[in-house]
């Protein structure tokens, strides 16, 4: 019934989506929520993670026995679990997994740590790729096919 391979595959599909979405678009759920609760006047909003919908998947198609569905369910909470415990724990320093939002203005200093930190690591990261040949050595190293030459017949003078 596990499928490991449509569990991996479907995580890292979603996770790299949700780190072009996050560090590329620079759209975050976060502010999203902060939004609404700013337009509808809302004290607190329930964040709901991709986990819970996978969760919902996964529980959903165990009970149908569609093993394929179920492994993509897994997929997904494996997908928000590596987001927030090993992606955004080690770039912002902090996993970020919040439940309720509760506190505007804690959320805006928390963005200004969060560009800063963004700022830092992809200037570490530009640094490293700089010091770093695009070629591999072993390709530099080949010697050169020889040439060959191909006799043309000239024009004969008459």
């Amino acid at each position: 019934m596990f499928l490991l391979k449509v569990v991996v595959y479907t995580a890292l599909l979603i996770e790299l989506a949700t780190i072009f979405m996050r560090f590329v678009f620079k759209v975050s759920s976060k502010e999203i929520y902060i939004k609404i609760m700013r337009k509808f006047k809302l004290k607190r909003f329930y964040h709901f993670h991709h986990l819970f919908l996978g969760m919902i998947i996964a529980l959903f198609f165990y009970f149908y026995r569609h093993e394929t569905l179920f492994n993509v369910g897994l997929g997904i909470i494996s997908s928000d679990l590596l987001h927030h415990f090993a992606v955004l724990w080690l770039i912002m320093g902090n996993p970020e997994f919040h439940i309720v939002y509760k506190n505007i203005g804690l959320f805006k200093r928390e963005k200004l740590i969060e560009q800063k930190r963004i700022k830092s690591v992809m200037g570490h990261l530009i640094k490293e790729i700089n010091g770093v040949e695009f070629y591999p050595a072993m390709l530099a190293n080949i010697p050169k096919p020889p040439k060959i030459n191909i006799r043309r017949r000239g024009r004969r003078k008459r």
